[in-house]
């Protein structure tokens, strides 16, 4: 429920089942009687409160509260000697002590009850606690569901006379004939006099805002069950006997509102929406996150292989280094090896290289590897050398997908010097 809403509908009804209600609006501290209806004659109660619902209240949006003549209506009031508690506790509190007041179990009767004065952590809560029996109750939420009602809530004439007649003796005799709420005693507290007072009978002119006025229209008919609907527009308007609501009697999801229910429905598309949407937006960021994962895989892949190049040629180029170290160690002793090694040089494919050799007493041996198989016009190549003769020839598969030949030569021409080879290409 709105707790402070602007405009409303209440309705009404005496002993007689004459029914009654009004639209009210409030602009600052004027309330505004917008339309009136009554319902009289023999047809029931909750027929005569449809037509009043159709009238007044046909798209059933403004706020609504019911309340009128229930017999074994009783109430009290008293001070509970604790300071103000939360909602729930409170509740509790007063369990324990409404057997005190009742004239009957707790388990008898529906019971709801507000806080009229609250003098915080100095004092004391006063309250006022309204009750009828549960069988009343439950023929009441019948006949208001028979009626097609939906209501805000169910507002006992008793809990809305405070604030607005606050300090003053009070009779509604179209809902209660035989009682006043007398005006605080010595202890602060409200009595129930087992008369109706008419001098108590409050005008409409007295349920205005402090410091304003009441509009009413034309002949106004200010008694019966529509000066209770106007009691009851104008507390609910003003919001203070309303700020206690976990205090009000509950009502079925039958008579609860629906109001905004385009709005509600479009809301809650708009949250599936949304789910939706962010469900798609996970999916998409799991696909990103998926796919460069992959381009990340495929780079390690890449990097790897690169990698292992890189190491093959550092291998390849050791191995250089190492025979370049080697040849110029043997070269100061052996210069004739020279042009066995330039005639090597010329000859080599790109994918053959010398892994290593020795030289001794004119006979060398030579390891040459290579990249997949050895070339065969290669060793056609070396068997006509004009500097060695092979001796003999062993091939090998390494491991590592190379091919060694390693080849035992003998030099022939020791004298043959380096400018009749032919010149080395870069």
């Amino acid at each position: 429920m709105a707790w402070n809403p602007n405009a409303c509908v209440s309705y009404s009804w005496d002993a007689a089942g004459q029914a009654a209600g009004l639209s009210l609006a409030r602009a600052g501290n004027r309330l505004h009687v917008r339309a009136v209806a009554r319902e009289s004659g023999p047809e029931p109660l909750p027929a005569k409160l449809g037509k009043l619902a159709r009238a007044l209240n046909p798209a059933g949006t403004l706020v609504a509260v019911a309340g009128g003549h229930l017999p074994g209506l009783f109430c009290t009031e008293f001070n509970l000697p604790v300071r103000r508690l939360a909602p729930a506790d409170l509740t509790l509190a007063l369990e324990q002590e409404l057997p005190l007041h009742l004239p009957c179990p707790l388990a008898d009767v529906a019971w709801t009850w507000r806080v009229v004065e609250d003098h915080g952590k100095a004092g004391p809560c006063r309250i006022r606690v309204a009750a009828l029996p549960r069988a009343d109750w439950e023929r009441l939420l019948e006949g208001l569901a028979a009626a097609g009602l939906t209501l805000d809530a169910v507002l006992l004439p008793w809990m809305a006379i405070d604030p607005l007649l606050a300090g003053k003796d009070v009779a509604l005799p179209a809902a209660d004939p035989e009682a006043t709420l007398l005006a605080p005693g010595t202890d602060g507290c409200r009595q129930l006099k087992p008369a109706a007072d008419p001098k108590a009978v409050p005008t409409p002119e007295r349920l205005a805002p402090p410091g304003g006025k009441v509009e009413l229209p034309p002949d106004f008919p200010a008694d019966g069950a529509l000066l209770t609907a106007l009691l009851l527009g104008a507390a609910t308007l003003d919001g203070a006997c309303l700020a206690d609501h976990a205090g009000l009697l509950p009502l079925p999801a039958t008579l609860q509102p629906r109001r905004y229910r385009g709005w509600k429905l479009a809301t809650a598309s708009f949250g599936v929406l949304a789910a939706l949407l962010a469900l798609l937006l996970a999916g998409r960021w799991w696909l990103d996150g998926r796919a460069r994962i992959a381009a990340l895989a495929a780079e390690r892949t890449a990097a790897g292989n690169h990698l292992k190049q890189l190491q093959l040629e550092r291998t390849r180029h050791a191995a250089l280094d190492d025979l370049l170290e080697r040849a110029s160690a043997v070269a100061a002793g052996d210069p004739d090896l020279l042009p066995v090694l330039a005639f090597l040089a010329q000859r080599l494919p790109d994918e053959m290289w010398l892994a290593s050799f020795t030289s001794a007493d004119n006979r060398s041996d030579v390891d040459l590897r290579a990249r997949g198989e050895s070339d065969d016009a290669l060793m056609e190549q070396l068997a006509n050398s004009p500097l060695f003769t092979i001796d003999t020839v062993n091939k090998r598969r390494n491991p590592d997908g190379t091919t060694q030949l390693s080849l035992k030569l003998k030099r022939t021409t020791p004298e043959l010097a380096l400018d009749r080879l032919e010149p080395l290409v870069p």
